[in-house]
């Protein structure tokens, strides 16, 4: 099995299918999740007890922000969902235990799969 460096600034894309992609989360896709928050408000307000706090646009850029731009000690894989070019939520690995590698099988799994890697 190939050991890869998924350093913090790499930033992966990854092909399920005809036309759906997970693309690591960037600054530029705060505008597609807030309008999904804030169009879904009543609905996604159910479940997801952030929706609430998240009154403005800033909101949402400080939390793509502090993922970002997380140390890498607690960095985590945090991925959009598109259909095409179309935004379709969030997905990602929580609470990973990076010191015993319990992720770690699953990350080099995603860079099997991965179509499109992005990195220097």
């Amino acid at each position: 099995m190939e050991v890869v460096n998924l350093s913090v600034g790499c930033s992966m894309n990854i092909i399920i299918d005809n036309g759906l992609e997970l693309r690591q989360l960037k600054q530029s896709d705060s505008k597609d999740i807030f309008a999904t928050i804030d169009s879904q408000r009543e609905y996604l307000g159910k479940w997801l007890p952030f929706v609430e706090f998240t009154k403005v646009l800033s909101d949402t850029e400080r939390f793509v922000n502090s993922v970002i731009n997380a140390p890498p000690e607690r960095f985590e894989y945090i991925f959009t969902i598109r259909k095409g070019d179309e935004f379709a939520g969030l997905i990602g690995f929580k609470d990973t235990d990076s010191l015993n590698h319990k992720n770690r099988n699953r990350l080099l799994a995603l860079r099997k799969i991965s179509k499109t890697r992005n990195c220097n």
